[in-house]
């Protein structure tokens, strides 16, 4: 009966596992960057332990402060988003690291070990975080960011943390983060310019200027 119930309990795990990947492969293409998954899923997702996931993320910590090689199947190589009060990991990034996994049967045991063995994407990032992607990005590296009503662009993670997520999710890159950033920045300080032009007037002579985000919904499109 013993050996019964384990050969059940190891059965039902098996099913969780299997739907709980099935669902992961089932989020639309267009949303999979900017879904995630506790730790908790996260374990039962890749099939282990929150514990030893807890400890792999303190080693990838190490490993990229210390500017160590990560082996692109071990735990630490899964890129984790560093939200407060629990850390979360990113759909694509569980995604990823499985079709490592898969990709490494097709190669020689020393290979497997060799992030440029595997195909771009898919291969382990190792960006700590927006600090490091902003000056250690290559041009076509993208990171993913929050549109403020401002039109400013906000990382993702910052703004997870600031409870200032919005609808409008894009992946750019450093120059286009750079332009869009500009762009908001010019159309902010013109407005506060008009606004000290129109506080100085007579109240009965005061203009109606569109706010900035009439402009930026009005028809036609953004400025």
């Amino acid at each position: 009966m013993a050996t019964g119930g384990a050969e059940l309990v190891q059965a039902t795990k098996h099913k969780a596992i299997l739907a709980a990947r099935a669902m992961l492969r089932n989020i639309p293409e267009d949303e999979v960057k900017s879904f995630s998954y506790s730790t908790a899923a996260a374990s039962v997702i890749l099939d282990v332990d929150a514990g030893t996931l807890a400890d792999a993320r303190k080693a990838r910590l190490k490993a990229l402060e210390d500017n160590t090689d990560i082996h692109p199947l071990s735990w630490e190589s899964i890129h984790f988003l560093d939200t407060q009060p629990k850390e979360k990991y990113a759909a694509i990034e569980l995604r990823n690291f499985l079709d490592r996994k898969g990709h490494a049967n097709s190669l020689l045991i020393n290979s497997q070990k060799l992030v440029s063995k595997y195909p771009p994407e898919i291969a382990p990032r190792v960006k700590l975080g927006f600090q490091t992607w902003l000056t250690q990005a290559d041009p076509d590296e993208l990171w993913p960011f929050c549109i403020q009503d401002s039109g400013r662009p906000l990382d993702l993670l910052a703004a997870m943390q600031l409870d200032q997520t919005t609808e409008q999710l894009e992946w750019m890159t450093i120059r286009e983060f750079g332009e869009r950033s500009a762009d908001a920045a010019s159309q902010d300080f013109h407005a506060r310019q008009r606004q000290a032009m129109i506080d100085g007037l007579p109240e009965d002579s005061k203009p109606e200027w569109p706010t900035a985000v009439d402009r930026r919904i009005r028809p036609g499109g953004p400025l």
